[in-house]
């Protein structure tokens, strides 16, 4: 389990990941629509290979960096505030918005976010 006062450092190095890893799933899904309608096309198979070598090389870091802030003790409701921005990335399209959260406790975490962010000031730079 990563040490109390933590959490900062890793949701930097996760925002650090962050982009990157959107940037290759994009990518991933630009191979793939090449190469579903030509399976057989050898150089459409393997850009959508190294395309998902790629993304699955940045996913395992981004997951381990997510794995840590959460298991991560937090000390102050800044690092609450970055636990729950961290998931909230995973909820409708990623940007914060509650009309698109798919179901009740995807609502509660985004409502969560915002109450935190309130308490404290400031909102979470993504």
């Amino acid at each position: 389990m990563p040490a109390a006062g933590a959490i900062p450092a890793l949701f930097a190095e996760w925002k650090a990941a962050w982009g990157p890893y959107i940037a290759a799933l994009n990518e991933y899904g630009r191979a793939q629509e090449a190469w579903f309608p030509d399976p057989d096309n050898p150089e459409k198979a393997e850009a959508e290979q190294r395309a998902e070598a790629a993304k699955d090389a940045i996913e395992d870091t981004v997951h381990d960096l997510e794995w840590r802030i959460f298991e991560a003790p937090a000390v102050t409701l800044a690092d609450v505030r970055c636990k729950l921005f961290v998931r909230s990335k995973t909820i409708g399209y990623g940007d914060g918005n509650i009309d698109d959260a798919g179901g009740h406790d995807h609502e509660l975490l985004l409502r969560l976010l915002v109450d935190v962010e309130r308490l404290t000031g400031k909102a979470v730079v993504s």
